[in-house]
């Protein structure tokens, strides 16, 4: 079964990327210290910060928050080129 190229697919791809290098970054960054693990690990966060809302008979909490790291945005970028080439 072949995968179909679609927007879903490709959102997959990118979110897959995303998460494996996220992991290898916090990986490189238990591993190594100092520099290395500055760079690793240290990420830019995008995002709306929660906030809630009181109604009287229920609160509501909503928000999210993206962290890109080095590896984070390598990993993108190599879903978005296996999307590409492969599918």
């Amino acid at each position: 079964m072949t995968l179909q190229k679609n927007i879903w697919t490709f959102i997959g791809m990118l979110f897959i990327g995303a998460v494996i290098g996220s992991l290898l970054g916090e990986l490189i960054g238990v591993l190594f210290s100092g520099t290395a693990q500055k760079f690793f690990t240290k990420g830019v966060e995008l995002g709306l910060k929660s906030f809630t809302v009181d109604l009287r008979i229920a609160e509501l909490t909503l928000g999210f928050t993206f962290k890109f790291s080095v590896l984070s945005l390598l990993g993108i970028f190599a879903g978005g080129y296996f999307y590409q080439k492969y599918i």
